[in-house]
Formats: structure tokens, sequence, C-alpha cells
């Protein structure tokens, strides 16, 4: 082989001589790590590279730890994204190592290719953001014409007009906006949220582009915010925004579909049609954003797409408020929402998706000590079945099923098969990223469970939950200075996110940081009482170490006593006497957890609070008996 073959793959073009990456003739900038290390996985394309050899390749004669490796995969697949069918260049290979899976060819350098890129000597390498200029000037004016025909014909196609977006940046990733609503009316409010959601599911299931989910829109409901401004937070290419006006039994809509680069709008266009033809709303708009993004789908994702959730507008109503209030993920939010819900399939009993926002509520139930685990969990089960006879096919039911296996049947096989056919069906659902990464972060799995996570951050950037769990990955994975990093960017968007400073808390714990760990919980106890002058909650910030945990020991098991409703984790009260040193107790309350089916017990085989434990064979027995024992050898 001849030394300065280049490698080329997608739209990249890999140089081992000047050590350059190169995507579409532009200089792409790897630290000198990286670049060896997508060196080696493409030399090697189409085969497994152990997780040894790639260490003693890219560090020769220096110790590492596996966690760096695990780090510069993550920054390389975030740079080389995804190809055009959506796949990534990286596989994870459970176990074992990493294999670059596309396909690579070998060319001569200033080659030609399919892809339209330019040779590096092509390209004024002082500037990785310079102007590419091709030196024959009849191939460039060329270029130009057949742009020029280009954008007239869009200029001319149809009332809509779309523009291709191509001819500067291709659109990779959009956010929907709830729809400004005008007038005062509180059900279009939820009716402009509940037109966003059903377009973000409709499109996130195109493999072509992503769509950032409700959730991370949900919170830009109020008027007179800036869409630009939005779209660059949430880390996207174009943004479809509007107004919606109820005016008797009449709606009247404008929608727009803009680059956040430079503001330019795409495509626009106006609705006035009856209330009730709301659905053919949504489907004309879905059509549009396609073409003007030059997005083809097969037969059978374009039968999908013209289905409807619903065709009840109280139903699409009730149905965003629930999501609403699921996603502030509190006790008062989870029990309204499921109110809302049970609202939106009382008028539809055929809405799948209702009956899903209905099993996500109950599947939450047990965490948030509203009701034991059976209780809970059986209801989410009966929900979500019924959300799976009515379509079978719904991504997002396939993930809630693979959380109630994964949380409460313990079924480690079943709910992994359920996560991935979720994300087979919908690469762009971030919850089944989300969750298929915590549940192999308990199966002792973390580079799979951080490449999961940031498959779902990629998606939902502005999510603290999911900016949070990678934090969590990182301490079951016994990585607290990461665990700590990951927390501390989440507290500086939001200082009251109580999951971040539990997880902080966790982190300084294992590290030994005893005060700087005890004011973490106990700000945390602060913010989850509800207010910080209650007098309770303040006289957890006089208490030391011990004293915060036996008051709290005392607080729980008193509550566990009196309560007929309600539910208090066995497993957290095993952590809390394990605080204290007091291992009888704790084996007591995680026979307890285990024989409840607490939702926390998955998380028994790779949780550092327990390490202490693992050499004990009471222990080792309620590992063998969920099937967890592989997980606690795999990071101990």
């Amino acid at each position: 082989m001849k030394p300065d073959l280049i490698y080329e793959f997608g739209s990249f073009r890999l140089d081992p001589k000047e050590r350059i990456l190169w995507r579409n003739g532009q200089i792409v900038p790897l630290y000198p790590k990286a670049f060896d290390l997508l060196l080696v996985l493409v030399e090697k394309h189409g085969h497994v590279v152990d997780k040894d050899t790639l260490l003693r390749t890219v560090w020769p004669d220096t110790f590492v730890e596996e966690s760096n490796l695990t780090v510069h995969v993550s920054a390389l697949r975030k740079i080389l994204g995804v190809d055009a069918n959506g796949r990534r260049y990286i596989e994870t290979v459970s176990k074992r190592g990493y294999r670059f899976v596309h396909e690579v060819k070998l060319i001569e350098p200033g080659e030609s290719n399919e892809a339209g890129m330019l040779s590096p000597q092509h390209v004024d390498r002082s500037s990785p953001s310079a102007f590419t200029r091709p030196k024959n000037l009849r191939l460039f004016l060329s270029i130009c014409a057949l742009l020029s025909s280009a954008l007239l014909i869009a200029l001319y196609t149809r009332s809509a007009r779309p523009l291709d977006p191509r001819a500067d940046q291709p659109i990779r990733a959009i956010a929907i906006l709830p729809f400004k609503t005008i007038g005062n009316s509180e059900n279009d409010q939820y009716l402009s949220l509940g037109l966003a959601d059903m377009l973000i599911t409709r499109l996130g299931a195109i493999d072509q582009i992503a769509v950032r989910p409700t959730s991370a829109v949900s919170g830009y409901t109020a008027k007179g915010l800036d869409g630009i401004k939005i779209g660059r937070e949430l880390g996207v290419d174009a943004i479809l925004e509007g107004t919606l006006q109820r005016d008797g039994d009449r709606l009247r809509a404008t929608i727009r579909l803009v680059r956040v680069a430079d503001g330019r709008t795409l495509w626009t266009d106006s609705y006035d049609e009856r209330f009730t033809d709301l659905f053919s709303v949504e489907d004309r708009i879905s059509a549009h954003v396609l073409k003007s993004l030059r997005i083809n789908i097969g037969n059978r994702a374009a039968v999908r797409l013209t289905r409807h959730a619903t065709e009840k507008i109280e139903a699409l109503q009730a149905y965003a408020k629930g999501r609403y209030f699921w996603s502030r993920r509190t006790t008062e939010g989870i029990k309204r929402g499921i109110e809302y819900f049970q609202q939106a399939v009382t008028v539809d009993p055929n809405f799948a998706l209702a009956y899903v926002g209905l099993a996500d509520c109950y599947n939450l139930f047990s965490l948030y000590g509203i009701a034991p685990p059976a209780e809970s969990f059986a209801q989410a089960k009966t929900a979500i079945t019924k959300a799976l006879e009515i379509d079978d096919q719904l991504a997002e039911a396939h993930a809630s099923l693979g959380y109630i296996k994964f949380r409460f049947d313990w079924d480690w096989a079943g709910a992994e098969q359920e996560f991935q056919r979720a994300i087979h069906l919908k690469p762009g659902y971030a919850a089944a990223h989300h969750w298929y990464g915590e549940y192999l972060a308990a199966m002792g799995r973390f580079d799979e469970a951080l490449s999961e996570l940031e498959s779902a951050q990629e998606l939902d950037p502005t999510s603290l939950a999911i900016n949070t769990d990678i934090g969590e990955v990182f301490y079951y994975w016994h990585r607290y200075d990461q665990t700590i990093e990951a927390c501390r960017k989440v507290l500086e968007i939001d200082p009251k996110f109580v999951r971040a400073r539990f997880e902080l808390g966790r982190a300084y714990e294992h590290k030994g940081m005893l005060p700087e760990a005890a004011e973490e919980f106990m700000t945390a106890m602060v913010i989850n009482s509800g207010t910080a002058s209650n007098p309770s909650a303040n006289r957890h910030h006089a208490l030391k170490w011990e004293a915060l945990w036996r008051k709290r020991i005392d607080e729980e098991e008193r509550a566990t006593r009196s309560s007929s409703t309600g539910y208090t984790s066995g497993y957290t009260l095993a952590v809390e006497h394990l605080r204290l040193g007091e291992k009888e107790k704790a084996l007591e309350w995680l026979e307890k957890a285990y024989r409840a089916h607490d939702p926390s017990v998955p998380f028994l085989g790779t949780d550092p609070a327990f390490d202490a434990l693992h050499f004990d064979p009471r222990f080792d027995k309620l590992l063998r008996a969920l099937g967890l024992d592989d997980a606690a050898r795999e990071h101990m």
C-alpha cells in the first residue's frame, strides 16, 4: 500500500501523511490522539479493534485509563455525526472494542470523487473556514449557472415556494417551536403546543433529519421570544415557527421554516381553514417541510407519515396538557399529567400516544414516592398494552415497555429488545436513547451507556435530566471527577435542579469529600421541601454527616410505618444505613426492596454505594437472584 494514499468515507477524507481530516474540502480540527484513534479504526474498517489494542497503539508507553478511550471515541462520534442513512461511523462492540462500520475507499491524492469534494491541494490551509475556489473558472461558472437555475425553479414551485437550503449548508436538525397564539385562550395555547407535538412525532420518525423532542421546546411558549436565538440554544440548523389564530369556526395560521445561521426564510405558507380541518393543516405542513428540505422517504414511511395520532381536537389539547405537566417531573405535575392523559383517552379511546403518556406517568410513581411499585407499574403495563394494541409500530410505546421491563420486571433481555426496537422505529426519539443508556449503565456496559446518552444529548441538548445522567454513568463507572464536571455544568444552567445536586453529592461522597457532599445533599433536601424558608428543611444545614443521615432515616422509617399510601424506597434506606456503617440494617432493607421490586434495584450491581457489601454472601446471593452478578464483576 502506498504511504500517501487517502482514505475516503462518506463526505470525509482522511490524509495520514498530512494528518488532516477533510469534510467537503474543509479542514476538520482534531486533537492528535483523536486523529491517531480515527486512523487506526479506519485502517481496520469492518473489523473489531479491541480496547487493549487501541490503548497500546494510540498511547504507546503510557498508562491511561479506559475512560480516556471512551471520551475520545465520543468526541469522534460528535465530529463525524451520522452518514446519509442516519448510521454512526463508529460502532461499539459490547465488552470487546470498536468497529468502523462505514465503507472506506482508498484514493490517490488529488483524485476526484462522486461526493464532489475538493482535493487538499485546492484548499487554503491557513484558514479552515476559508472559501474554497476551483482552479477551473469554466467549471466554477457552470456550477453557478446550475445553482441559479435551481433557485429559479424553487421560486416558482407551488404557492409554498420552498428554497433549497442545500445552496448553503444542509439542514440536519430542526426544532418545531410551539406556535404563537393570537388571543389569550388557555386552550388555544395548549392546542398550539399539541400541534407542534404532533408534527414533532411525525417528522421525528424520518431518519434523514433530527427533530428536537417536545420536552426541549415546550418551555418556549411565551410570546415575544426570538426564534433564531432559541434555535441556537437548541443547536439546530432550522426552526419551524408560526402563529395560530382561532376566529369562530375558522383557524388561521402562518408558518415558516427559517435557517438559524442567517435568519433566511426557507419556506413560508398561510392557512385559512375550518377549525375542524386542523389535522389536514398538519398534513400540509409536514409535506411542505419535507419538500423544502428535499427529503425523499419510502412508501412505508410515507403511509405512516399520513396517519393521525388522533382525529379529536379536544383529545389533542388534553394530551398536550398532560405532556406539559409530566415534563415538569414533580409529584403534583405527574398527578395532573395522569388527569389530562385520562381525559384524552376518554375523548378518543384509540389515541395510542395518550396511553403512552399514562404509562410514562405511572412509571414514575414509585420513584417519586406516590405509590408502591407493584401498583404503579401494573397500571403502566395496562396502559402500554393498550397503546401497542392500537399501534404496535409506535416507538414511544416500545420505549416505555422497555422501561417497565428494566425497572420493574427485571427482564434484562426483554428490556434491551424493546429499547432497540424503539430506536430502530424512531432513531430520533431521545427518551429511547436516554432510558437505554440507563439500562446499559445498570448492566455495567458503561461505554455503550455513555454512547446512548450522548445520542440522547445530541437530540435534546438542553435536557437537564439527560445531561445529569451522563454524569450518573460516570458515577457508576467510578469516574467521580467526570461526574462532578457534568453536574456542575447542569447546575450552571439551573442551580435548583435537584437530581444534579444529588449526583454531585454522591460523587463528592465517594471521593471522601464529606463536607462538600453533605452541602449538596442538604441543598437538594431544601429545594425538595418546596421552600427554603421551611424551618425543618433549614435545620438540615446545621447537621453533620452522621446526624444528617440518622435524622433522614428516622423520618423515612417513621413515614413507612405510619402511611398506608405512598412508597418509601428500601434501596434508598439501605444506602443511608451504609453511610452510618450499619451493614445488617442495609441488607434488611435491600431484601425488602427486592421483594417490592423497587425500581432502583437494577443498579445494585454497579452502584458504588454497595461496594462494601460485594464480599458478603447475602449480597452476592441477591445479585445472583437478580442476574446482576456479571454487571457487578464488570466494574469491580
